[in-house]
């Protein structure tokens, strides 16, 4: 299994549970590992055999700047479900790091790994 990667890819969005938070957007860091066979794009070299990473990058921004969350547990679940969508993805990592969710920490966040055709 091989896996292309997404680093520090930034979406501002409403999370949290405090009521400034869901006031304003704040930024929000992703970092996504997704794991599939990457046999047949070596073979072939064409995109229709390979996981578009720009497309799922703008699922993922259209979805989350427009969506709001209490916890960052519930959105890193539903991107995984997105991305795990692409039926050529075997299983995605998604580290969702939250820059400004503490006063005396550089970040606080979630990292989650999801399979295809598993709850968790």
């Amino acid at each position: 299994m091989d896996t292309i990667f997404i680093r520090g890819y930034k979406i501002d969005a409403i999370i949290g549970i405090y009521s400034h938070e869901k006031k304003n957007k704040q930024p929000l860091i992703f970092n996504i590992e997704i794991s599939y066979d990457t046999t047949q794009a070596c073979d072939s070299d064409s995109i229709e055999h390979t996981v578009d990473y720009h497309q799922i990058c703008n699922e993922i921004y259209d979805y989350v700047s427009q969506s709001s969350f209490n916890l960052i547990e519930a959105l890193a679940n539903k991107v995984a479900q997105m991305i795990l969508a692409h039926t050529i993805v075997k299983e995605v990592v998604i580290e969702i790091l939250k820059p400004n969710a503490l006063e005396n920490a550089d970040t606080a966040g979630i990292k989650i790994a999801r399979k295809q055709n598993s709850r968790y």
